[in-house]
This record gives structure tokens, sequence and C-alpha cells, in this order.
């Protein structure tokens, strides 16, 4: 069975050029009698680089157990509008999707789209609209989650239609190292509906997107830590906004007295049977009476039964209870 490919993070070229680092460093250090030291420097940092990115890319790639916990902090429901900012191949867009039956989930990314000031376009190795389209038809979802190539910070939708915006590794790429990165959240807040939350995973979370995030209108602006993605845990960070806004109206009960059901049930009860029900009290109150009666006289002759071999308590017993 065919599954779906949602890539490894990180840039070819990237990868490349530490390879080739490593590798001429070797070959000059084992053919040549120059600037050994320099080599040797060099081919334990191009090595040592390269290992580090690979283990960082691969704790990075360990997603699986994250989108519960969006799903869970983004509180996303059935029939929620989801949109994916970021989306790559798809995975955050279609594991929601998996996740939340009824919700409706679009990603959107450049992709390989000129983007002007963007500092990736494609970091996903094979990334592409159509990987992330063919991804979803092999989960199952594509009648629930749709692709856009599109600039975060110009996107094409309309004000407030969506419930939820999500994103992992890529927010603080657009905010922080980007061209105009206000222009990324002022979007993010137009099209979100009052109310609506966004929820990011980031490796990086400064104090820049956080006042961004305060001076286009969000609130309840919090960063937790990505518990669930062990041992990617000790480096991801969450963070969580809400759209400011009018809250939802309070739902209210109708008294019992309201209630059609209520009036029609009580109206429909003999009125002997309501009659009966309005003497409880008093039958209560002698039941009560004749029980603490009871218990008296059982106390009584408790009390008589373990003194009897004592004349004179019992003579003051007698008295007493006479």
């Amino acid at each position: 069975m065919t599954k779906a490919n949602y890539g490894v993070y990180g840039s070819s070229v990237y990868y490349a050029a530490l390879a080739v680092t490593a590798l001429l460093s070797l070959m000059l250090l084992v053919f040549t009698d120059f600037f050994r030291a320099v080599f040797a420097t060099m081919l334990s940092l191009s090595l040592g680089v390269l290992v580090l990115s690979l283990v960082f890319l691969l704790l990075l790639s360990r997603r699986a157990g994250v989108v519960r916990e969006i799903v869970a902090t983004a509180k996303i429901r059935t029939d929620d509008r989801v949109l994916d900012i970021g989306t790559g191949r798809g995975f955050l867009a279609i594991e929601i999707a998996k996740a939340v039956p009824g919700s409706r989930t679009i990603g959107i990314d450049v992709w390989n789209m000129p983007a002007k000031g963007q500092m990736h376009k494609g970091f996903l190795i094979g990334n592409s609209k159509q990987s992330a389209e063919r991804n979803a038809l092999i989960e199952g979802v594509s009648d629930r989650v749709g692709f856009r190539q599109c600039d975060a910070r110009k996107m094409p939708f309309e004000p407030e239609t969506f419930d939820v915006v999500v994103s992992y590794a890529a927010l603080h790429q657009m905010v922080e190292f980007g061209a105009d990165g206000g222009a990324v959240i002022q979007e993010i807040h137009r099209v979100l509906k009052p109310r609506g939350r966004l929820v990011a995973v980031e490796p990086i979370i400064a104090k820049g997107i956080m006042q961004k995030l305060r001076e286009r209108g969000f609130s309840e602006i919090q960063i937790s830590r990505v518990r669930s993605a062990w041992p990617a845990w000790f480096f991801m960070r969450m963070l969580s906004a809400t759209k400011s806004g009018p809250l939802p109206p309070l739902q209210t009960w109708p008294s019992a007295a309201e209630r059609p059901e209520t009036r029609s049930s009580t109206s429909s009860i003999p009125t002997e049977r309501r009659m009966s029900e309005s003497v409880m009290p008093t039958l209560s109150r002698s039941f009560l009476e004749s029980k603490r009666e009871s218990w008296r006289r059982d106390a009584q002759l408790g009390i008589r039964s373990r003194l009897d071999s004592q004349p004179a308590f019992s003579v003051c017993l007698e008295k007493d209870f006479s």
C-alpha cells in the first residue's frame, strides 16, 4: 500500500555544501603536507555541523504526536475551517482533517513561486503542491483538504473565513527572517473569525512575533512546551493566541416551569396524585417522629440489658425514663 511521503526537512543545497566541504578537507588532509591543522579543523567542523543538522532535522520531522496537541490547544471542532500556513507537503492540514472528522482545511505555501523577501521557498526536499495533493489523496481526505499557492503576506481569502490558523516550523521564517513579517500577522488576523485561534509550533519564538501579535489585535498570547513530540520537546515551543472580539453569548436554559415538556407532564398528572404529593411533608414528619420513638425504646432496652447486674443503676434508669 502506498504511504504518504511528507519529506525531510532541509535543503539539498545546504547538505551538498557541507558534504563537499568535508570531502575536500579530507582529500587535502590526506594528500598534502601543508596546512594539515587547518584542513583537519575544517573536516571536523563540516562533519560535526552535518551530523548535528541531520539529527536536528530528524527530530523536527517527528511530528505525529504534535498534531493531537495542536488540535487540543486550538480547540478544533467538527465543521471548523482551518488554514495551514507553510503547509509544505500538507502534513499538518491532512493530519488535522484525519483527527477531526468534518473539519475542512486549506494549506497554503509559496512552493516554487517567486516570493520576494521570503527566506525559504520549498524548504522541504521535493516540496511541491502536487506532492501535497497526492498525499491528501493517499490519506483519503482530498474531499476536505485543499491547497492554494500564495504568499502569506497577501492571502486570496475573504475576511473572517477561518476558525483556526495553524503553522508548523514556518511562521518564524516568514515573520522574523522575511521581509514585512508584520503583513503575515495582519493577514492572519484578517482571515480569522472573531475569537478565532492561532496555534504555531516553532523552534524559535522571539519577542518580535509576540509584539506583532499584540499590535495586530491578538490576546490570550501564550507560549508552552510541546511535550508530545519527544525528544524534540526540548527545543520546540507552541505559540497560541486568540483574535480579539466579542465573546459568544452564554447559553441560558429555561426554568422547569418555562419548559413546555415540564408543563405538559405536570398537567397530565391526575388530581388525586398531586393532592397526595402535597401531603408528603406531613407524612414525612410523622414517620420521623415514630422512628425517633422507636430508636429511644431500643436505646432503653439496650442499656437495661447491659446494666441489669447493677441494681443501683437500674433504679436510676427507671426514674430517668419514667
